[in-house]
């Protein structure tokens, strides 16, 4: 399991929409040394509703026959019981799909496709982690806040869906391109430091 975020540097900032231009001065796209990122070490105040519906009974079916899951998604399951504080299937299962905020860092988590089945998620916490695909996000189109620092992500293109998004951490990981971004003419702040972007075009039309 990998180690928090060394302490923050007072130079280096999130990249708000006032400030976008500045972030190419600044190097925030990839000759920044270290991420200057919120604390998500812990989670937000749990939000409930009365959601239940598939998705909620296809974590429940995953749950139940763990053997069709690979070996990272059973781990997956398993941190989520943790979250839950539950082994008992059903009972995980309505929990889960009633929270709006959901915090799994430090979870040396890779694959996250059980994820798609919490669409009312409003806020995503998963830094720290290895997760590459982000494939199952694309059907989290109510998240507001995603943290995703410090991971392997290198595509962004199952993003482009989530138009709702208002905040996106996307520190030290491997993107290369922000063109997936351009739509998301919600976002008010956006952290990219240490990763390989050269371009900022894609998000130019997200400045005020």
């Amino acid at each position: 399991m990998r180690s928090h975020f060394p302490p923050v540097s007072p130079i280096v900032r999130p990249i708000t929409r006032t400030a976008l231009s500045a972030a190419v001065l600044l190097g925030l796209c990839g000759g920044a040394t270290r991420a200057d990122v919120v604390d998500l070490s812990g989670p937000s105040e749990t939000d409930l509703n009365e959601t239940a519906g598939s998705e909620a009974l296809s974590f429940g079916q995953f749950c139940t026959e763990p053997d069709r899951l690979t070996t990272d998604a059973q781990h997956t399951l398993s941190v989520l019981s943790r979250v839950a504080q539950t082994d008992d299937c059903t009972e995980a299962s309505r929990y889960l799909s009633t929270v709006t905020s959901l915090t799994l860092n430090d979870a040396d988590l890779t694959d996250i496709s059980l994820l798609a089945a919490f669409p009312q998620l409003t806020e995503l916490y998963l830094d720290n982690n290895t997760i590459a695909d982000l494939t199952p996000l694309a059907h989290l189109t109510q998240l507001q806040v995603l943290a995703l620092g410090n991971n392997t992500v290198q595509d962004l293109s199952s993003l482009a869906a989530l138009t709702q998004l208002q905040v996106l951490y996307l520190n030290l990981n491997q993107i290369q391109t922000l063109a997936p971004l351009t739509g998301l003419v919600q976002l008010t702040e956006l952290a990219l430091s240490n990763n390989a972007v050269q371009d900022l075009q894609p998000l130019s039309g997200l400045v005020d």
